[in-house]
Formats: C-alpha cells, sequence, structure tokens
C-alpha cells in the first residue's frame, strides 16, 4: 500500500504544481500589460495637461494635483487585481474541497451492524492483529498487540516498518 500512496501523493502534488503554475502565469500576464499602458498613459496624461496648462484651460497647480490624484488611484487598483486573483485561487480550491467532502467514502458500513455500547472506564484490545492482504498471502503489519485505553487518554502508536503512524483518542 505504501507504493500506492505514494504514487497517489506524487500524482496529487504535480496536479497541484500545474495549478500553480497556471496561476502565476495568468498573474504574470495580467500584470505586463498594465506595467505597459501605465507608461503611455502617463505620457498621454503629461502631454494632455501641458496642453490644458499652454492654453490657459488649467493652471499648473490644478494639473499637479490632478496628476497626483490619478497617480494615486493606480495602487488600490492593482492591489484589488491581486486581491482578485487571490480570490479566484480560493474559490477553485474550495470547490474541490467540498467537493471531495461531498464525495462518498470507500469504507462502507455493513448492513445491520449492531452498535457498540457507550463506554466509561476504559477499552481493551487483546491479540490483535493486522495485515493486508495481496491476494495469495496476507503481509502481517500487526501481530499479538494487547493494550488497554483509559476513558480520556490519548495513545500514540509509531510503527517502524514503512513509517506506520497512528493515534487514538478515546
Amino acid at each position: 500500500m505504501e507504493s500506492w500512496e505514494i504514487s497517489r501523493f506524487h500524482k496529487a502534488a504535480q496536479k497541484l504544481f500545474r495549478a500553480n503554475l497556471r496561476s502565476v502565469a495568468a498573474a504574470a500576464l495580467s500584470f505586463s500589460p498594465h506595467g505597459y499602458l501605465r507608461g503611455h498613459r502617463r505620457v498621454a496624461t503629461s502631454a494632455l495637461g501641458r496642453e490644458r496648462v499652454v492654453h490657459g484651460a488649467m493652471t499648473p497647480g490644478i494639473f499637479v494635483a490632478f496628476i497626483i490624484a490619478v497617480f494615486s488611484l493606480y495602487n488600490p487598483v492593482r492591489k484589488f487585481a491581486v486581491f482578485y486573483n487571490s480570490f479566484q485561487q480560493a474559490v477553485g480550491a474550495s470547490s474541490q474541497l467540498f467537493q471531495y467532502l461531498d464525495s462518498a467514502d470507500d469504507v462502507r458500513e455493513k448492513p445491520k451492524a449492531r452498535s457498540l455500547p457507550k463506554f466509561s472506564s476504559s477499552i481493551r484490545f487483546e491479540n490483535v492483529g493486522f495485515s493486508y492482504d495481496s491476494g495469495n498471502a496476507a503481509r502481517a503489519i500487526l501481530s499479538e498487540i494487547n493494550l488497554e485505553v483509559r476513558a480520556g487518554e490519548v495513545l500514540a502508536l509509531v510503527g517502524s516498518s514503512g513509517g506506520a503512524r497512528a493515534r487514538w483518542s478515546i
């Protein structure tokens, strides 16, 4: 199962990597035209303002105030674009998350399974074992485990074979 899990993780990591590359590429494309156009807007605004000042339609003070107002608007607009890109990433991630949460569990409850009664003192495991069935032969992972976990205790079990880790809270 370890090689299967590693393969599954590798596929998920590659999918995330490709999604991040697309996101970075989209963000880079959205900012490069703005930088190019920003320079042209500054030249056009300066030329238009110069003409207005020369013809007396605007005073130099009003022109400077106008330039400051126009250029101070750029930063909030840029921040909004960054926020919007982040928001779109969050929407995409949340839709994937909700799709995963809504998916059916692979492990089904046995039909007409009886409910275990509530306990107040402890749970005891005696001679418990676990193995993977791989067709003809079973590969034992745990064997002859005996332990008792009292109510409120937290038990951490770390295995040396394959780095298996389990944590039970009772």
